[in-house]
């Protein structure tokens, strides 16, 4: 049995429902739109956010620039009068501007103005009409020249351009200028570098720039620089090795580069010399074929071609050793393990080392360096931990076919103290 009651419930309290659901269906579509509204007024919010300026690239050639805050084209519109009766238009999307306009008349007011549209943002931003000058077909320096003192052999010559244009210094040591520096790119801003200079020199200059594109261009007035004075240095003094009773080994050096010279002799008068052409700053001279067990006075010098400038010590001596090697310091024993020992000497002239050692006075095992040296130092390794060893230390030179060796001698692992 159908109940009546029920059915008629059910039909009101679905209209109910269904006047709910459309009236929250209407607000929810009102509050949308006003959302997409203020979205939409926000994006049209757009703006130039830096510029227009105007940069003048030559005579005939400006760069304008701007910013906008969302990603745009790039549109210049100008002219010769308020009209803009010319566009130019780059279509790509960015928030940085940089547009180049060429082929301007010389030394006239235009009038510009710059605009913007966004596709992603369905928006356009404009400037005010504004106006620039073109410069007269010249170029002109603005600052400058400026010479700056790099080294006694080098100055850097440096000058600005109100247009682009290339780079030249003429120059020379009298108002001839008879040496010339190029650079053909051309730029504003111009820095030259001129080397090979003689030190403590008076020179005559001329800085100028081209514009290639204008057949125009400009130079200063002669002028003077001096360059700075060349000295080189001994910085450290020199170091004589003893290599034979024959042969000694003296080095030095300088803090720039230079020859390597030394007179040496007998007397203070020195009168012998030996020389390396070859320009350094680390310097060693091999002095060959002297008397052994004699006193020479020897005397070291560097020149610098480039510099032209020299240094020489003073007047010092060194005594040739006898026709014998002999140790001078040592043998010393260090402990470096509770397996392993260093031993080290010094003998008055190079020579290889050679460790004999063994728990007998025996000595059957060696160790040897053919490496011939004034400071002598062997290691020896996987010995018996507790164990007293003997040894005795040699040292050969081959040059003067004599060797020396020290007495035999002990040491024991166990009393020895590491590092």
């Amino acid at each position: 049995m159908i109940n009546h009651r029920f059915i008629h419930w059910y039909k009101i309290d679905r209209r109910k429902i269904s006047v709910r659901f459309f009236k929250g269906f209407f607000i929810f579509a009102t509050q949308l739109i006003l959302f997409l509204s203020c979205v939409k007024d926000e994006k049209l919010s757009a703006a130039i956010v830096a510029g227009p300026s105007v940069n003048l690239l030559t005579s005939n050639k400006v760069l304008i620039i701007w910013e906008t805050d969302v990603p745009g084209n790039s549109i210049v519109e100008y002219g010769l009068d308020v009209t803009l009766d010319s566009t130019h238009i780059e279509n790509e999307e960015r928030q940085s501007h940089a547009v180049i306009l060429s082929d301007l008349d010389f030394n006239e007011t235009y009038y510009y103005r710059i605009s913007s549209i966004s596709s992603s943002f369905d928006t356009e931003v404009s400037s005010e009409i504004d106006s620039f000058r073109t410069s007269e077909n010249v170029i002109n320096i603005v600052t400058g020249p400026i010479v700056e003192l790099i080294a006694p052999t080098e100055v850097v010559i440096s000058w600005d351009t109100d247009i682009l244009g290339n780079s030249m210094v003429e120059y020379g040591t009298n108002n001839n200028l008879d040496s010339s520096y190029i650079d053909n790119e051309e730029g504003k801003f111009h820095r030259v570098t001129l080397t090979d200079l003689i030190p403590d020199t008076i020179y005559y200059y001329r800085v100028a720039s081209a514009s290639m594109s204008l057949n125009v261009q400009t130079a200063s007035v002669i002028d003077t620089f001096t360059t700075i004075e060349g000295i080189i240095s001994i910085i450290s003094q020199p170091v004589v090795e003893l290599i034979s009773p024959v042969e000694v080994q003296i080095t030095w050096d300088t803090d720039i580069a230079g020859n390597s010279i030394v007179d040496y002799g007998i007397t203070s008068d020195l009168g012998s010399q030996v020389m390396d052409a070859q320009e350094q700053i680390s310097h060693s001279i091999v002095l060959t074929d002297l008397t052994p067990d004699t006193p020479y006075y020897y005397r070291v010098t560097s020149i610098s071609s480039a510099l032209n400038a020299q240094a020489s010590s003073v007047i010092d001596s060194f005594i040739t050793s006898s026709g014998e090697i002999n140790i001078v310091m040592g043998p010393m024993v260090e402990l470096i393990s509770s397996t392993e020992v260093l031993i080290t000497w010094d003998t008055n002239i190079i020579g290889n080392s050679i460790m004999d050692y063994g728990t007998t006075t025996n000595l059957d095992s060696q160790v040897v360096d053919l490496d011939e040296q004034l400071s002598h130092s062997i290691m020896l390794i996987d010995l018996a931990t507790g164990s007293t060893y003997y040894y005795q230390v040699t040292s050969i030179s081959s040059a003067l076919n004599v060797q020396v060796s020290s007495a035999i001698d002990t040491f024991a692992i166990s009393g020895l103290r590491g590092r």
